[in-house]
């Protein structure tokens, strides 16, 4: 389904890029839906999984949902899972692979703009929402309401965004500047408290020494920014991590809780409930 979209300049840039973007065999290439939740690199989704808690039975609206690997695997668990994304070549990708996973009568598409979306659908109560990178390419000012007018009470939500304010991922961002849009920004620590008018909200902060994976990609594996996108290839190479991780993720966590040095991690989620 396809829903007219606001003809601004931004709506229009994301739209183009993302066509583009998901048609490029390469950068859209899938991830397998379990390993991009349960495995040694899936820090964030692990955490928002043990947030939502049971799935079996709830509505989930996985916005900017681009291949649809998270929305196969909420589907796998038992969910009703409503893909939203602004990109029709998405679309066709997300369709096919729920078609291999055997999980399509599970899952709704709509293409469109998520504020528009969720002002159509405003009587149509979500039990969670959920997204991955897609707050710093949208007006997200206006999200919280919008999700406030589809959550059911007590429904959960959960973002991971990336942060602004480290030097070598920021290096990084200039290098991938080929498969970064023009107006995407990463957020500030403080947008959490824009959800906290409507929401119970909270955020929690990833990938801090961990970010060595992104040095050994650059420097040991001669991997060009623009060539692969690092934050998949964490999936991809999972053999490739698997020594870094173990050892400096439970540097992470004692860190990011016992000192300010979380401002400094690649990752937050933004993470809340409506209450009762």
């Amino acid at each position: 389904m396809n829903l007219s979209l606001k003809k601004s300049d931004f709506i229009i840039r994301e739209k183009e890029f993302h066509e583009y973007f998901y048609k490029d065999k390469e950068h859209s290439r899938i991830v397998d839906p379990y390993v991009l939740f349960e495995s040694i690199s899936a820090f964030e989704n692990k955490f928002i999984v043990n947030f939502f808690g049971d799935l079996e039975g709830k509505v989930i609206a996985d916005i900017g949902a681009g291949t649809g690997e998270s929305s196969i695997y909420f589907a796998l668990k038992g969910a009703k899972v409503i893909w939203i994304d602004i990109a029709e070549a998405a679309y066709e990708k997300a369709k096919y692979l729920a078609k291999k996973f055997n999980v399509e009568e599970n899952i709704h598409f709509l293409v469109g703009d998520i504020i528009e979306i969720f002002k159509d659908y405003h009587s149509l109560k979500i039990d969670y929402i959920y997204g991955n990178g897609v707050l710093h390419h949208i007006d997200y000012e206006k999200l919280p309401e919008s999700m406030y007018n589809v959550l059911s009470d007590g429904g959960k939500f959960a973002f991971i965004e990336p942060l602004k304010y480290n030097p070598l991922i920021n290096i990084y961002r200039m290098l991938a500047d080929k498969i970064r849009t023009f107006d995407e920004r990463p957020l500030g620590l403080g947008v959490s408290k824009r959800f906290g008018k409507y929401f119970y909200a909270n955020h929690r902060e990833f990938w801090l020494f961990s970010l060595a994976v992104f040095l050994k990609f650059y420097l040991i594996d001669r991997v060009r920014p623009n060539d692969e996108p690092y934050w998949k290839k964490i999936f991809y190479d999972l053999d490739g991590c698997k020594s870094i991780l173990l050892f400096t993720e439970h540097l992470d966590k004692i860190l990011t809780k016992i000192t300010p040095l979380n401002f400094l991690c690649w990752n937050t989620v933004i993470y809340g409930s409506k209450s009762f």
